[in-house]
């Protein structure tokens, strides 16, 4: 009971530093905002996150019959199974479209979280450029993490978003063509610069990661070196 009290009374911290560099990580609403409770949106993305594990089953669904369908249709054209496969590699991105309405809910949430971190950081006073040590690094690297975030996350909800245009043009609900295709060009262009972005994020906090390992080698040489100093003492 004792320690069932103890863990229930502690309150749940959220290092800035996690909430800067991971666009995956969850913000506390109430620590950041001073509102208590989930709200609307967040009820909406909980909800909206079910789906997940079947559009990843479609995908993998879709992949492998469109690279069926084309080995079998290269070999035979006029080849009943590769036609069939051709039609659930369309009839399963249709509906993963489908399955991401309401998908972009969940950027604008870690958006929203970035923002607010962002803003808790920028009251953190820098030191400048000539004499920072180790920790003020990593945490400017981290402020610069949270800006790549904000824009990754932009990028996804901007995707996600034409996606579901997409869905609509695939459909039949969009008909007018030259649309479509300024629809098709937005959403591989959102696409292409959440890879980017993703990349970039990546490489950042590999970087970071090097930092650390870097600085806690350095204590640890530094340790070592003091108590040989002791005990030869």
């Amino acid at each position: 009971r004792r320690q069932s009290r103890c863990f229930a009374s502690r309150p749940r911290a959220y290092p800035a530093d996690k909430a800067l560099s991971d666009p995956s990580a969850e913000v506390n609403n109430t620590s950041l905002s001073g509102m208590g409770g989930p709200d609307a949106l967040d009820h909406s993305v909980a909800f909206l996150k079910q789906r997940d594990g079947l559009d990843k089953t479609l995908k993998l669904m879709r992949y492998v019959s469109s690279i069926a369908a084309y080995n079998i249709l290269a070999d035979d054209p006029s080849s009943v199974t590769g036609t069939k496969l051709r039609k659930l590699d369309k009839s399963t991105g249709i509906t993963r479209k489908y399955l991401k309405l309401g998908k972009f809910l969940g950027n604008l949430k870690e958006l929203r979280g970035l923002l607010r971190a962002g803003e808790i950081a920028s009251r953190q006073r820098i030191a400048p450029a000539g004499n920072r040590t180790p920790e003020a690094a990593l945490a400017s690297a981290a402020a610069f993490a949270n800006r790549l975030n904000i824009a990754s996350q932009l990028a996804q909800l901007v995707y996600n978003f034409a996606e579901q245009l997409n869905w609509a043009a695939k459909i039949g609900l969009i008909r007018d063509a030259r649309r479509r295709r300024k629809i098709e060009r937005w959403t591989s262009v959102a696409e292409l610069a959440t890879y980017v972005f993703t990349i970039n994020v990546s490489m950042l906090t590999l970087w970071r990661c090097a930092q650390r390992e870097t600085r806690a080698r350095r204590e640890y040489r530094d340790r070592g070196r003091r108590k040989k100093d002791d005990d030869a003492g």
